[in-house]
């Protein structure tokens, strides 16, 4: 299932006190650098941060996804994985894509 979020859900942190942004863009850069290890047809699980609801971490996956890799490029579902709650992220696209 393809999951696609509103790219100004994430202005909001702007308007968070310093160390909230920082865990904000901590999230987003750790999301990011699994977005680019995933080759087309694989997945990675990433276990909801403390806190924080799944819907919403996987509406700020989608928008970090959507940025980077342009629009309807991930699927995502939520799971529970070992005991975490979590969103399972699949980067769309054939092995030769």
């Amino acid at each position: 299932m393809t999951f696609h979020a509103d790219p100004s859900d994430l202005k909001v942190e702007d308007n968070l006190p310093l160390p909230a942004r920082v865990r904000a863009r901590e999230r987003n850069d750790r999301i990011r650098a699994l977005l680019r290890a995933l080759r087309p047809g694989q997945s990675a699980f990433l276990p909801c941060p403390e806190g924080m609801k799944p819907t919403c971490w996987r509406s700020r996956i989608a928008v970090v996804a959507s940025r980077l890799l342009g629009a309807r490029q991930v699927a995502t579902a939520h799971r529970e994985e070992n005991g975490l709650c979590g969103v399972r992220v699949w980067r769309l696209g054939g092995p030769d894509a």
